[in-house]
């Protein structure tokens, strides 16, 4: 299989398996899937995992969708055949910031196009489109 093939099937079964959690939940994770790879390009791949991993504290739906992408993207980033190793327990954003720098580039340009994916999916599987906030019912 190629990376795009495999990435393609992570991204249905994760997307699958988040349309099983509430519905609050599962549409602020569609939310998050339009908006990650725009607040990767403009804010860079460092403080968007910055942002992800702080507002994934916490019970709520909204804390359950940060977790739920944060999780997803460490999968890809895991599966990469890139040499990154994140363990149970350590955050992805401080991982991420000790990459070399080629390897933080190859993380960022694997994301991005990654993320495609989970965004159609997230119109597909869960309807949510991009017209719906990331933290809808809730602030930032």
């Amino acid at each position: 299989m190629t990376r795009e093939q495999r990435i393609f099937k992570l991204a249905v079964s994760h997307v699958k398996a988040v349309a099983a959690l509430p519905e609050a939940t599962y549409k602020i994770y569609g939310g998050l899937c339009h908006r990650v790879p725009v607040m990767i390009l403009t804010c860079g791949l460092q403080q968007t995992l910055a942002f992800i991993d702080a507002k994934s504290i916490g019970t709520d739906d909204r804390a359950n969708a940060y977790r739920a992408i944060r999780s997803h993207l460490t999968v890809i980033l895991q599966q990469s055949q890139m040499g990154i190793v994140i363990n149970e327990g350590q955050v992805l954003s401080e991982v991420v910031a000790i990459l070399p720098t080629e390897k933080y580039a190859m993380a960022t340009r694997l994301l991005r196009p990654a993320l495609v994916f989970y965004k159609r999916f997230a119109v597909s599987i869960l309807k949510v489109d991009d017209s719906i906030s990331a933290d809808e019912g809730g602030k930032d």
